[in-house]
């Protein structure tokens, strides 16, 4: 799930349409059950993007289009964060300050280090066609 850093006031965007569930619970208990025929689901009945509440008032994205993820993780990958989220204070001390967890240059840093250096360098990695 990724947070979004958006505008306020006029320019601000319409939240994606999506299930917002019974509060408490949100959509959690269909998530407990069958996550992917949850995800699938909505993005049937809502499309490409879907905005559902997750828990009180706690909401999640799903994305389904390549084009939202470059957008997200590519071209405007700055106006993105995962900070602060209360799931991830939690994880810290338990998976520690790694890909996962971390956030802005330091995960930019750690995402290069962590990145195979060509093409031909991942190649092993692939099946042969």
């Amino acid at each position: 799930m990724t947070t979004a850093t958006v505008k306020t006031g006029a320019n601000r965007l319409p939240d994606p349409p999506g299930p917002m569930g019974k509060w408490p619970q949100g959509v959690l208990k269909q998530f407990q059950g069958q996550p992917l025929q949850a995800m699938m689901d909505m993005f049937r009945e809502y499309g490409d993007a879907v905005r559902f509440r997750a828990v009180l008032n706690l909401y999640g994205y799903l994305f389904f289009h390549p084009d939202h993820y470059k957008h997200i993780l590519q071209d405007n990958n700055r106006n993105y964060t995962k900070m602060p989220h209360p799931a991830l204070a939690l994880l810290r001390p338990v998976v520690g300050n790694g890909l996962l967890i971390s956030d802005g240059d330091f995960w930019r840093r750690q995402r290069r280090l962590a990145a195979p250096r060509s093409i031909a360098s991942a190649s092993p990695l692939l099946p042969p066609l």
